[in-house]
């Protein structure tokens, strides 16, 4: 039996569901000539659905304390010319000492961006600092996607062969905090399936798992794409889209 557990990322492709995938985030990190240094990453994988976290790193390399205005932000990226769209601002002030390095937390609650973000969608968070004495200001940059809960794809055997029904079992279990009213998960397939294949529950509980099985019959040899997605009436944007390479041989 093949398995695949699968999230898309920005080009549309897929990856594999993993910690790892931040490697590819971008990252600047700011530096000041008076000698204080800021930078600007997530914590742990963001995931929609649930909130996501940054944390800013403050290190001040100069012999006096300083007072700080930080503003921090999330935007959605586009690629347009539409202007990025803003969801999430703060902003604190912050007092260091000489030498001294300051951690600072900062949660962003998915109801802040559920009406914005989707699968795949590119952050762009930014960290100004500025000195309130001298207003010389400081930025740092963090560019990530936003990667989604897995479905799991398990088809019988590890190839299919034309005009030969096998059948297909997809899965996704609700990780998040929160039940989801209205879930549907949706399987499609062009030259699989005829058509689109649901399941639905009413209100799928944390920890709870949604299911479909469906028989699948090639019409043709090469490789084809089965495509699971899972949404609920609380949003109509899509919480996870999961893909399944399916390899069809001559009879």
């Amino acid at each position: 039996m093949s398995t695949s557990t699968f999230s898309a990322d920005v080009r549309g492709e897929c990856r594999p569901f993993s910690s790892n995938s931040l490697s590819s985030a971008e990252n600047y990190m700011g530096q000041m000539s008076s000698g204080l240094e800021v930078s600007l990453t997530t914590e742990g994988l963001p995931v929609l659905g649930k909130s996501i976290r940054l944390c800013v790193k403050v290190r001040n390399r100069s012999n006096q304390a300083r007072t700080l205005r930080e503003n921090v932000s999330a935007q959605l990226k586009e690629y347009n010319s539409n202007p990025e769209k803003s969801f999430w601002k703060a902003q604190k002030e912050v007092h260091i000492q000489a030498n001294e390095d300051l951690t600072l937390h900062h949660n962003i609650p998915y109801s802040d961006y559920e009406s914005i973000l989707a699968v795949a969608s590119v952050v762009n968070a930014a960290v100004v600092m500025q000195d309130s004495v001298t207003n010389e200001s400081i930025l740092s940059v963090q560019e990530f996607c936003m990667s989604c809960l897995p479905i799991t794809l398990e088809i019988e055997g590890d190839s299919v062969q034309i005009k030969t029904e096998k059948t297909a079992h997809v899965t996704f279990t609700n990780k998040l905090d929160r039940p989801l009213s209205g879930a549907v998960l949706s399987v499609e397939g062009s030259g699989l399936l005829h058509g689109k294949q649901e399941a639905r529950v009413d209100l799928l509980q944390p920890g709870t798992k949604i299911e479909k099985k469906v028989s699948i019959k090639a019409t043709s040899h090469g490789t084809k794409l089965l495509v699971a997605t899972l949404s609920h009436s609380n949003n109509s944007i899509t919480v996870s889209r999961s893909y399944h390479k399916v390899t069809v041989k001559e009879t």
